[in-house]
């Protein structure tokens, strides 16, 4: 909507700042929740040990907000959508639910973890 001069108070321009508006909101709130859910994952999943239910779970709620946040970007980051920094915002969510992902849904094996070791720290 850059690329277009909108006149002042047309119906274009309000829409277009409403949905900025709007869109600001949105990832803000999402962005809210990701960390809330972060917080959640450090308490039930990082400081103790996590049940298979509580890995199921995570799994799941985890699965939404990747879905989610995909889905927001892909709106965002359109070269016609009014707010960059709301693309910003959820590349970097993103990001963070992705290392999430990896490090309590796919852990890596003890054998593998060891053999790292082994190399760094020699006896």
């Amino acid at each position: 909507m850059d690329a277009i001069a909108l006149t002042p108070g047309s119906a274009a321009a309000v829409a277009a700042e409403n949905l900025k508006e709007f869109s600001g909101q949105t990832v803000r709130r999402f962005s809210t929740l990701c960390q809330e859910f972060f917080d959640l994952e450090r308490r039930q999943m990082l400081e103790k040990e996590p049940s298979s239910s509580d890995l199921e779970a995570h799994r799941m709620a985890l699965k939404w907000l990747l879905r989610s946040a995909r889905a927001m970007l892909t709106m965002t980051s359109d070269p016609d959508f009014p707010d960059r920094s709301a693309a910003n915002e959820l590349e970097g969510r993103l990001i963070q639910l992705q290392h999430s992902w990896r490090q309590l849904q796919e852990p890596m094996a003890e054998a593998e973890a060891k053999k790292i070791l082994a190399a760094l720290f020699p006896e």
